[in-house]
């Protein structure tokens, strides 16, 4: 009865993501790191929420600590489940203890499941895909296509000389361990003598 439903307690809503943990992982592969950090936040913002029965994240401030916006050792545990769902990772039981706002805990996941990219190659990979892509969706007419073809093989001609192949220098051989014969059959080989 409606007289009464102030005595029973409120059902805590734990937020399920409607994408799996691979589907988060592959959005999380072609974002940047601003993107990606934006993302995971947003994430643990919903489930914060919905471990507290928010309907929206408007009252999950980033920094505010997760003791301040109600959370006990029971929210604590849901969370931490929710959170372990969305991302596919084995999270802490002491996430919110060593994590204790909703950004910490999002920059440790941004750790766990994006893998170092210290050259940039992943963005860059990234990048090609989508350029990849838009190449196979376009329909082009007449010279479109000639010049982008002309374009894209110029850009690879500069990216070869300025990125030297590292596979073409481990090919070359070692010639301080040598032998005489091995030298003699090297120079041959290379002046075209059999």
């Amino acid at each position: 009865p409606h007289l009464l439903r102030h005595m029973v307690p409120a059902v805590r809503k734990v937020v399920r993501s409607g994408a799996s943990a691979g589907a988060l992982r592959a959005r999380l592969s072609g974002l940047g790191t601003e993107e990606r950090e934006r993302l995971l936040l947003d994430v643990v913002r919903e489930q914060v929420a919905g471990v507290l029965g928010h309907s929206t994240t408007h009252a999950v401030e980033a920094d505010r600590a997760f003791k301040e916006l109600g959370f006990d050792s029971l929210t604590a545990v849901e969370f931490r489940n929710g959170l372990n769902s969305a991302t596919g990772l084995d999270l802490p039981s002491t996430l919110v203890f060593d994590y204790p706002t909703a950004r910490d805990v999002a920059v440790q996941l941004q750790a766990a499941l994006t893998p170092s990219d210290a050259d940039g190659s992943r963005q860059l990979i990234a990048e090609v895909e989508r350029l990849e892509a838009a190449l196979a969706a376009a329909s082009l007419v007449d010279g479109g296509r000639a010049q982008i073809t002309a374009r894209l093989e110029t850009l690879l001609r500069r990216w070869n000389a300025a990125q030297p192949d590292a596979a073409a220098a481990e090919d070359e051989p070692d010639l301080s361990t040598a032998s005489d014969d091995e030298l003699f059959d090297l120079l041959d080989n290379e002046l075209g003598h059999s």
